[in-house]
């Protein structure tokens, strides 16, 4: 089995990405994970509350980083979210929940659902903390170059990133709402595409068509980056790790597994 180390992993995947290997990226962060064991989110601008626990470190986010998971309304997309987490496939790396973020309860019991440890696992926050300035630095120049397909939050600008080859738009916390992968999937059939990129920044709806779009179309590449390039994007997040570097503080956060 492969060791994981948190920078060994990123340069893992930044490798079979420089060398034009198709993969894909999930990002089951800890608000995915939540969802996986059935439990209410609000994530607001006033706070963030899971199963009617209020986050002391709040208040929460602006709306277009707004999440709010209802058990009994997202039903439907917790299956499909199940789905993409237990999906096993060549190449689909699943990032989950760390045990210095969540704890060895949480992370321990993504682990006993996974049927435990496996090669295609790592981290969910592998391209950020400790590692997002080598993300700024090694990883995001080599996508300038390749150029992509970006899955975004309708409120984004990109009209400044040459590298953006086309976009879909996701509205604020329509996280459940699937429509927008059939037209993905019409859109690289329609046009052949093969070795591309396609970034998503677009919460939980990431996760499952990142599973629909490399089980069809495997010989892309599907990258959750996160709110990685919120800032590139002109709607930036409230994230510790994009504080303390667009702040020039040392990034910290040397997850372990």
């Amino acid at each position: 089995m492969r060791i994981k180390e948190f920078k060994s992993d990123f340069y893992y995947l930044l490798d079979k990405f420089k060398s034009k290997e198709n993969f894909a990226f999930l990002r089951f962060s800890d608000g995915e994970m939540f969802m996986l064991q059935d439990k209410e989110i609000i994530l607001s601008n006033k706070q963030v509350k899971v199963e009617g626990v209020v986050d002391a470190a709040g208040p929460g986010h602006p709306e277009y980083d707004a999440k709010n998971f209802d058990p009994q309304q997202h039903s439907v997309f917790r299956d499909h979210l199940i789905t993409s987490f237990l999906h096993n496939q060549n190449n689909y790396f699943k990032g989950i929940s760390c045990k210095c973020c969540v704890g060895d309860t949480n992370f321990n019991w993504q682990l006993e659902n996974l049927d435990g440890d496996h090669d295609n696992l790592t981290w969910a926050n592998l391209l950020v903390n400790s590692n997002y300035p080598l993300f700024m630095k090694e990883f995001y120049p080599e996508i300038k170059t390749r150029g992509a397909y970006v899955i975004c939050n309708e409120k984004a600008d990109l009209s400044n990133l040459d590298w953006v080859k086309k976009d879909f738009r996701i509205k604020d916390n329509s996280f459940s709402d699937l429509s927008p992968i059939l037209e993905i999937k019409d859109f690289i059939q329609q046009n052949s595409l093969v070795d591309q990129v396609f970034l998503f920044s677009a919460s939980s709806f990431s996760n499952v068509a990142q599973y629909e779009l490399f089980k069809e179309f495997p010989n892309n590449t599907y990258i959750d980056i996160g709110t990685t390039l919120s800032y590139e994007f002109k709607i930036p997040s409230k994230r510790g790790y994009l504080d303390q570097y667009y702040n020039n503080q040392q990034v910290t956060g040397n997850c372990i597994w």
